[in-house]
């Protein structure tokens, strides 16, 4: 469980792909909308597509295990999890908090 709103989590991770340093994401909503985030640095290329928005919340609430189990679950995908996780992990420092989980959850 999450204590932090959905809609301030959702913010959060704009805010946070607004930060890349390196490479490029395209993220696909859960409604379909793509958005491609690209930084001033080369770097791993990925696509991430959730399939709601849940699955941000979850990381948000606990981290790399949540992201695990929902990719399990079926409810994000992506053509390739080793440039997904080198993008993730060449920017780790944008998304620490995502991939920490929150300190209750630790």
């Amino acid at each position: 469980m999450n204590l932090i709103p959905q809609p301030l989590i959702i913010k959060r991770w704009y805010q946070a792909l607004a930060r890349i340093e390196r490479g490029t994401l395209h993220f696909i909503s859960p409604q379909g909308e793509r958005l491609t985030f690209r930084a001033p640095a080369e770097g791993p290329e990925a696509e991430f597509a959730i399939a709601e928005w849940g699955v941000i919340s979850r990381m948000a609430a606990r981290g790399d295990i949540a992201m695990g189990e929902d990719y399990i679950a079926g409810l994000w995908d992506t053509p390739s999890a080793e440039a997904l996780f080198s993008f993730f992990l060449v920017n780790l420092h944008v998304f620490g908090g995502f991939a920490d989980g929150s300190f209750a959850q630790r």
